[in-house]
């Protein structure tokens, strides 16, 4: 008996970017996400929008989406047996998209799944809620986030146990959390130059700075170890160096 094969046709929300304004969807962001995804398997819906700098936008799940989703579907596949669709984030569906979804979803083409991976399912519609079945993904328990987070070798038990509390079971913002606290310890300055943010810390601290940076910033930005500085090489350039500059600046208060 071999495992079946299959092609993976994710959804997410997204929003016009100056360089993709026309027929905004998933497949022109993909590789980014992916990127984003695998690097950080806790990925929130905040982390996303910042990456892409959606944060001032209204990202979504859009009726161009769906059209691309639908035509996608139609295609035979060669190299697998399923197509699985995954929609991250369905509450991003705009009402128009949600209402064309529902033809697919009740009628999907042979051999194709849909995974539908929601933080708030109160916000999809009922027409789609009815026609899906629904599972339900525990929060982390705090011993399955302790051993988690034990890699964080230069932060003492108590200072995780206490991102752990605050967290909600969330490691993602119990990640966060601590790599903020690394930065209050052990970031001396932080000074953006041309492209790049130099942050001035000790040679013993750099790597848990450099690591606690990763955690922060996950997409498009590389850093890397110079004795006791962390070198940030940014690479949309000197506004984002700047931006990122005074955020780090935030987190040092």
């Amino acid at each position: 008996f071999s495992k079946p094969s299959t092609t993976s046709l994710p959804s997410f929300p997204v929003a016009p970017t100056t360089k993709i304004n026309k027929e905004v969807i998933s497949d022109k962001f993909i590789e980014s996400w992916r990127s984003s995804v695998i690097e950080s398997p806790y990925l929130s819906v905040d982390d996303w929008f910042e990456i892409y700098g959606f944060e001032n936008k209204q990202p979504n799940i859009s009726k161009d989406e769906v059209r691309s989703l639908i035509k996608k579907l139609t295609l035979k596949p060669f190299e697998s047996n399923f197509k699985i669709n995954i929609i991250w984030l369905p509450e991003y569906l705009h009402l128009s998209t949600s209402n064309a979804m529902l033809k697919v979803l009740e009628e999907p083409p042979g051999n194709t799944l849909f995974f539908l991976v929601t933080n708030n399912d109160q916000k999809l519609i009922s027409t789609i809620k009815s026609r899906v079945q629904n599972f339900k993904v525990k929060r982390f328990s705090d011993s399955e986030m302790k051993k988690y987070l034990s890699v964080y070798k230069d932060i003492s038990e108590d200072e995780v146990d206490q991102a752990i509390y605050l967290s909600d079971g969330d490691i993602n913002n119990a990640q966060k959390s601590i790599a903020k606290k690394a930065l209050r310890d052990f970031v001396v300055s932080v000074e953006p130059v041309s492209n790049q943010v130099i942050i001035k810390t000790t040679t013993a601290a750099a790597q848990v700075v450099a690591e606690a940076i990763d955690n922060l910033y996950i997409d498009d930005i590389a850093a890397s170890i110079a004795g006791d500085n962390v070198v940030l090489i940014i690479s949309y350039g000197n506004k984002e160096a700047i931006l990122i500059s005074k955020s780090l600046d935030s987190y040092l208060i």
